[in-house]
């Protein structure tokens, strides 16, 4: 028979792995390890996200459509005329030459569709760098100076939370006007 001092119970063995593991981290410890350690529990987080992973993957492919959309567009954005007008797209008994079909101008729609891509990720990026940017600046003013500042700007921040974001945006195109500029 066994000595019963030497017969691990369920505690003992995790406690053990516990102090191993936190041995391990002591050794290992520093900026580089940290910031490895933290990134690898994001991304194996987001790759378990299927959901998240199908979007990042249609926006890659979108982002790369514009990237290369002089070489991916089967014709220019401007390359129209007036013989190739008002063209049905593939499905409707077009042609694979114009699979979206043309407008009324004789502009193929998949092509001005792909260079719009452009615009459309360069103004929705600066807007989120800009916002993050921004964003950013205010919470370390009001990490940083606390009190009254704080207050005041969490309040801001809750009224700015009590609109929805598409009423505040067409109010301002409606004051401003429409342009990517402005």
């Amino acid at each position: 028979m066994e000595n019963p001092q030497h017969i691990p119970d369920q505690y003992s063995a995790s406690t053990r792995e516990t102090e191993a593991a936190l041995h391990e981290e002591q050794n290992l410890e520093g900026r580089p390890y940290e910031v490895t350690a933290a990134t690898k529990g994001v991304f194996r987080e987001l790759l378990t996200d299927k959901t998240g992973v199908f979007g990042v993957a249609i926006l890659a492919i979108l982002g790369l459509a514009a990237l290369f959309a002089p070489w991916v567009a089967p014709h220019g954005p401007t390359d129209g005329s007036l013989s190739t007008a008002n063209r049905k797209p593939v499905w409707n008994g077009g042609t694979w030459e114009y699979m979206l079909g043309t407008d009324p101008q004789g502009y193929d729609m998949l092509s001005r569709l792909i260079y719009g891509l452009r615009t459309t990720l360069l103004v929705s990026l600066s807007v989120v760098l800009v916002a993050g940017v921004i964003g950013v600046v205010i919470g370390l003013i009001s990490g940083y100076r606390g009190g009254r500042t704080d207050r005041w700007i969490m309040r801001w921040v809750d009224v700015q939370v009590a609109f929805p974001g598409l009423l505040i945006a067409m109010i301002m195109i409606a004051v401003i006007g429409g342009s990517k500029t402005a």
